[in-house]
């Protein structure tokens, strides 16, 4: 019986010595982050204490380097990048460049680049990020949820947190378009574009850019589409008798072309982002404009069209 009693007392000894063992974050395989705390140490600290991760410059600036142009992700192709969650693991990514600025603007700024990919293990899982002078910033939204990633201080680039974004998807951005009222000024700080003194103020119905070319005369302008926030446009592009628009932020899915009256859950404005969309979609139905909904998974560009039935339909490029 003694015997048994000291076993048994051994044994529990034993179990809570493991339990006790610090649980370590995991470095990367593709030595891009290692952690620096480990998990029991940020769980001490309270239960939103993230795990900090140290990120290797090198390695990120070889992998976006690798990133291929918009379309490889689709035909199951794509550089390879790891992103660390707030559980302290790692979700691999297939990533494309997926660049928001015009090329001679992203010549001019190369230190400014923004990418997009699907889960390498879970295809439902999907992520955004840039690489800018104030670091690198992720948002992942899978089937778990959304979290993103970001400089655990805007002073250091080199140490990241991973933190989850609790609530329901239509809350969880804040939208700080009002920091571009005319009466805000120019002094706030809005993220990368206002710090680099590249942002522009200017009305809803505004000429960003027009000339003559090899092709004609050529124009890009913005027409007001009011709702998913205050002052939202789109983009119109008009160049040898050819015409395109992007769509911003008007519309998220292929799906509201057919049905530009249904509200928007992402729309702050609802009954004007319906407006918008049902004036949007009345002008450039049956049009032969070049529609390109910034959202849209690919194909990304199409036409808005009648059917024999009389419905109203996005037809992608290529299908």
């Amino acid at each position: 019986m003694t015997m048994r009693i000291l076993s048994a007392a051994a044994a529990f000894s034993l179990i809570s010595m493991l339990a006790s063992t610090p649980a370590v974050a995991q470095d990367s395989k593709d030595e891009l982050w290692t952690a620096e705390q480990s998990l029991a140490t940020a769980r001490s600290a309270g239960p939103a204490a993230p795990t900090v991760y140290r990120m290797n410059h090198a390695v990120l600036e070889r992998i976006v380097a690798s990133a291929p142009a918009e379309g490889a992700v689709a035909r199951g192709a794509g550089a390879r990048i790891s992103v660390p969650t707030p559980d302290g693991d790692f979700v691999s990514f297939r990533i494309e460049e997926s660049s928001v600025m015009a090329p001679e603007l992203a010549r001019k700024y190369p230190e400014i680049a923004t990418f997009r990919g699907q889960g390498a293990d879970d295809p439902a899982a999907t992520v955004r990020f840039s690489r800018t002078p104030l670091g690198f910033q992720a948002t992942v939204v899978s089937t778990d949820g959304v979290f993103m990633v970001a400089p655990e201080s805007p002073e250091d680039t080199s140490r990241y947190v991973s933190r989850r974004i609790e609530g329901e998807l239509d809350v969880l951005f804040e939208c700080l378009a009002g920091a571009f009222a005319p009466d805000a000024g120019k002094s706030v700080d809005f993220g990368p574009i206002v710090a680099l003194g590249m942002a522009d103020f200017i009305e809803a119905e505004h000429v960003i850019a027009q000339g003559d070319g090899s092709a004609g005369p050529w124009r890009i302008v913005t027409e007001p589409s009011h709702g998913h926030t205050p002052g939202h446009v789109h983009v119109c592009i008009e160049s040898g008798g050819q015409r395109a628009v992007i769509t911003g932020d008007l519309m998220h899915h292929p799906m509201q072309c057919a049905m530009p009256h249904r509200d928007a859950t992402f729309d702050m404005d609802k009954d004007a982002g319906r407006q918008s969309r049902l004036s949007f979609v009345e002008k450039y139905r049956d049009s032969g404009v070049v529609v390109i909904g910034a959202h849209f998974f690919d194909p990304t560009a199409g036409h808005i069209e009648t059917d024999a039935k009389g419905e109203t339909w996005f037809h992608g490029l290529g299908l």
